[in-house]
């Protein structure tokens, strides 16, 4: 991992032995935080609405209720965790993305495809799974990834 000059500061009063950390107050347990899943990714999007239909529509994610957040948006459910979209016209990261797991990538590739959506499938790493690329309409990077 690189460490900037700002982060310097930080990573040198940290240090992780034995799933503790030190801090100047002392050291302090990592055992207690256990990550149960994902619960949720949020993405910027231009148009919520434009968004909803490229991830109902062209994706296959279910609408989930949302409460009134104050900004444009939806969330969506993709096999047990979530899809927050926000709208913004903050542009995405370059090398952001996050992956949906499909059970079929040949199968999704070619139901995307035939939606018109432009798709890269990359050569099988064992390890990494079969995996192929696509952008959603705002540019968000977007990888399938079937399991080993």
């Amino acid at each position: 991992m690189y460490i900037g000059p700002s982060q310097a500061c930080f990573w040198t009063r940290v240090c992780v032995v034995d799933n503790t950390y030190a801090r100047p107050e002392g050291r302090v347990s990592l055992a207690s935080m256990k990550p149960a899943g994902i619960h949720h990714v949020s993405i910027c999007v231009a148009d919520a609405e434009a968004g909803l239909a490229f991830y109902r529509d062209v994706l296959g994610m279910t609408v989930l209720p949302r409460p009134d957040l104050g900004i444009g948006g939806c969330w969506l459910d993709s096999g047990g965790q979530q899809l927050h979209l926000l709208e913004s016209d903050e542009v995405p990261g370059r090398s952001a993305h996050f992956a949906i797991r499909v059970d079929d990538i040949d199968a999704a590739v070619a139901d995307l495809k035939a939606k018109g959506v432009t798709v890269h499938p990359v050569e099988h790493m064992v390890g990494a799974g079969r995996q192929a690329f696509l952008h959603d309409p705002f540019g968000n990077f977007i990888e399938l990834n079937q399991p080993d």
